[in-house]
């Protein structure tokens, strides 16, 4: 059941007065969700408060069994982004501008006070999936991510894409329809350099990710190899 407009704004000043002050959880947002609460009412709960929830792939694949819909997903991930931003700003702001020049075109990972190259993956194209082999990346880094990427000559860092991998037994994989990939997640490339730019997102889970360069997959008409990612293994 779906509240009226007074009730909706009744909750939301309950939540604000009450639970202002406490970080959201996915359970509360499951609530506001069942509650019948609108995805912009939600929104504006999700933009307030502190963000304590988590958003690895089960727990995005129980958000949407419970009914969140992809607005309000998506408004959980920016959360994350703008937790990050000021953070970010700060890290980019200490580098020093030469930082990457000598790096050649690609991805790399923070690891302690330097940088280490994260080696592509090759993708295979299985049963409707694609499939990166090895139930884990070989690329294993401490939380927060932060990631320096040198794009190519004309090639914007926006026009990566970055999202999680379901884990199995003796995999990764992922779906993409039409070229579109569920569960992206934003994020905010600070330049550095030329054509260099950092990537931090503090408040990632650990699980495995993707960075997905653009153009980077080719057709997928018959199985074996389509193309690349960049992958690591966040841990906690």
């Amino acid at each position: 059941m779906t509240l009226s407009r007074p009730a909706q704004i009744l909750l939301l000043l309950s939540l604000a007065v009450y639970g202002g002050e406490a970080p959201l959880t996915n359970d509360e947002v499951i609530k506001l969700v069942h509650a019948g609460i609108q995805d912009s009412v939600i929104q504006t709960v999700i933009r307030t408060r502190q963000p304590a929830f988590r958003l690895a792939p089960e727990d995005i694949d129980n958000l949407r069994r419970e009914g969140a819909s992809d607005v309000i997903i998506r408004a959980l991930f920016l959360r994350q982004v703008s937790q990050s931003s000021s953070t970010a700003d700060a890290s980019a702001s200490a580098l020093p501008t030469s930082e990457g020049e000598h790096f050649d075109i690609g991805v790399y990972y923070r690891s302690d006070s330097s940088w280490a190259e994260v080696l592509p993956e090759t993708v295979n194209w299985r049963n409707w999936y694609f499939v990166v082999e090895n139930p884990h990346s070989p690329n294993k880094v401490q939380r927060p991510l932060e990631l320096l990427i040198r794009t190519p000559e004309g090639v914007a860092p926006t026009e990566y894409l970055l999202f999680p991998l379901r884990q199995r037994s003796s995999r990764r994989e992922f779906s993409s329809d039409g070229g579109h990939v569920a569960n992206t997640i934003p994020f905010e490339p600070k330049k550095i350099g030329n054509r260099i730019y950092i990537i931090r997102l503090t408040s990632l889970m650990p699980g495995e990710y993707a960075l997905m360069p653009p153009g980077s997959l080719s057709s997928t008409n018959a199985a074996g190899s389509i193309g690349k990612l960049y992958t690591v293994h966040l841990l906690d």
